[in-house]
C-alpha cells in the first residue's frame, strides 16, 4: 500500500486510541481496538502499545510508519467509548471502510460531553444516595447534597486549569467544613454519614476499577499506574477532610 494510504490508517487508529483513553477506556481494550481496526484495513502485523498517559502505534512488518501520541487530559465518557467499539466491530466485519471511518471518528470527537447542570444533577442524586446506603436519615441525605453541589462545582472549575493532590484535598477539607456546619445549623443530624454521602462523587471508582482490570490482563505497567492515581486521589480526600475533622475535635467539637 501507498505511503499516504498507510499514513490515514495509522492516523485513524490513532486518533480512535485518543478518544478512547482520554474518555476512560481500559489501556488493554485500547490496545486491542487499534490493532482490530488495523487489521481489517490491511495490516495484520499492526502493535499498539499504550499506558496510561501514552499511545504508540506501529504497523508492524507491512508498513514503516510509527506514530506517538501523549494523552494528557482524562474524563470519563462511555458513549464515545461505545461508539468507537462500535466502528471497530463494523470495520472488522467489512461493513464500514477506512474513508467512512475516519468521518466517523472525527464526528466522535468533536460530541460533546456532558453538561454541567447534568453532571451537578447526578452528583446530588449520588450523594443522597450513598448518604442513605450508610444509614443517614432523610435530612442527612439532603444536607449530603446540599454540601456537595458547591464543591463540586468548584471542582469543575478549578479542576480545568490544575489537577492534584492539593485539588483533591481542598475538596476534602470543604466537605468536613460543611458537613460539619450543616449540623450546627440544624440542616443534618449525623456529620459523619453526610460527609460520607458528600465526598463519593470525588472517589476514583472508575480508575480503580480500570487499574485492576488492565492488572488482571496481564498490563502491569498502565494498571499500576491507574491503582497509584486512584489512590493518591483517595488519599487526598482522605487527608483534607480528616484534618477538618481533627482540627474541629480538637477545638472542642463532638467526635464525627
Amino acid at each position: 500500500m501507498s505511503f499516504g494510504m498507510e499514513k490515514r490508517a495509522l492516523d485513524a487508529a490513532m486518533l480512535a486510541g485518543d478518544i478512547m483513553l482520554s474518555n476512560g477506556a481500559e489501556t488493554y481494550r485500547v490496545e486491542d481496538t487499534m490493532r482490530r481496526m488495523l487489521k481489517a484495513v490491511g495490516y495484520p502485523e499492526a502493535e499498539a502499545f499504550v499506558t496510561a498517559t501514552g499511545i504508540i502505534g506501529s504497523l508492524g512488518d507491512n508498513g514503516s510508519s510509527t506514530r506517538v501520541k501523549r494523552v494528557k487530559n482524562r474524563t470519563n465518557n462511555m458513549e464515545k467509548i461505545a461508539r468507537v467499539n462500535s466502528l471497530s466491530r463494523r470495520l472488522s466485519e467489512g461493513t464500514a471502510d477506512l474513508e467512512g471511518a475516519e468521518r466517523e471518528l472525527a464526528l466522535i470527537r468533536v460530541l460533546p460531553g456532558y453538561g454541567l447542570k447534568l453532571r451537578t444533577l447526578m452528583a446530588a442524586v449520588s450523594c443522597f444516595s450513598f448518604c442513605y446506603l450508610c444509614g443517614g436519615s432523610w435530612i442527612d441525605c439532603v444536607a449530603s447534597m446540599l454540601v456537595a453541589t458547591p464543591v463540586y462545582l468548584f471542582y469543575d472549575l478549578i479542576s480545568k486549569k490544575t489537577t492534584g493532590f492539593l485539588v483533591n484535598a481542598t475538596c476534602g477539607a470543604m466537605i468536613a467544613t460543611l458537613g460539619i456546619l450543616a449540623v450546627k445549623a440544624g440542616m443534618g443530624r449525623d456529620s459523619g454519614n453526610i460527609i460520607i454521602g458528600a465526598i463519593m462523587p470525588f472517589v476514583p471508582g472508575v480508575a480503580m476499577t480500570n487499574g485492576l482490570r488492565d492488572i488482571a490482563e496481564g498490563d502491569f505497567l498502565s494498571g499500576t499506574s491507574r491503582m497509584m492515581e486512584a489512590l493518591l486521589t483517595g488519599g487526598a480526600l482522605a487527608f483534607g477532610a480528616g484534618a477538618v475533622i481533627k482540627v474541629w475535635m480538637a477545638a472542642g467539637g463532638a467526635a464525627i
